[in-house]
């Protein structure tokens, strides 16, 4: 048996499927953590030590988009003004390699962190605070408040769309980014923030989105 073979032809089907068959496996997961995961890991999460809430509320932080975006766009702009500044054809040239590529990293996350904002407040998802009174399922179309904008989870897009355009650029750190990525997703379920399902669903986005 050629385990090398049969794990090679795995890659190819799962790259072979289609958009529609890539959704559905998606929501598939996402259900399954929905009804499986999200109380098992909610129960964790109350049970979990102060100290332990403490450091992963640390953690957590890394997953906002503001350094991630300001970082990338102020290295575009200091970028593009230096291709201005020299006027040789290869350094400009490579100034321009540069802000494309760093403006490519600014509009994934930004735009995967974009549609994340916009489909939690549209689904208008509970948090996981208001478990005991609403349950899992409650959930508040157009709502527009921080307690109801539980799906999906802009930390894990965030994180997760900037590991995948790293990677993309970086494919032998490829295994260092997405544990980063996955411990910040992981951070937002642990502190009470989302559900399983929530980070999960971002993960994904962020996945998909670059």
């Amino acid at each position: 048996m050629d385990l090398r073979a049969d794990s090679k032809a795995m890659r190819l089907r799962l790259q072979d499927l289609s958009i529609i068959e890539q959704v559905v496996l998606a929501l598939s997961f996402i259900l399954f953590a929905v009804y499986v995961l999200d109380p098992f890991f909610l129960e964790r999460a109350k049970a979990l030590a102060p100290e332990a809430r403490h450091t992963l509320r640390a953690v957590t932080n890394i997953g906002r988009s503001n350094w991630m975006l300001i970082t990338a766009g102020s290295l575009v702009a200091l970028a593009l003004v230096l291709k201005r500044r020299h006027l040789g054809f290869r350094n400009a040239a490579g100034y321009g390699l540069i802000a494309s590529t760093l403006g490519f990293v600014f509009v994934s996350v930004g735009g995967a962190g974009l549609i994340a904002n916009l489909t939690k407040y549209i689904l208008g998802r509970a948090r996981p605070k208001l478990f005991d009174t609403t349950g899992p399922f409650d959930f508040q179309l157009f709502s527009f408040t921080p307690d109801y904008a539980s799906f999906p989870s802009g930390h894990a897009t965030n994180i997760f769309a900037l590991a995948t355009v790293l990677s993309m650029l970086w494919p032998r750190g490829k295994v260092l980014l997405y544990t980063v990525a996955v411990w910040i997703a992981a951070s937002r379920v642990l502190i009470g923030q989302h559900y399983f399902s929530d980070a999960l669903g971002g993960a994904i986005l962020g996945t998909a989105f670059p």
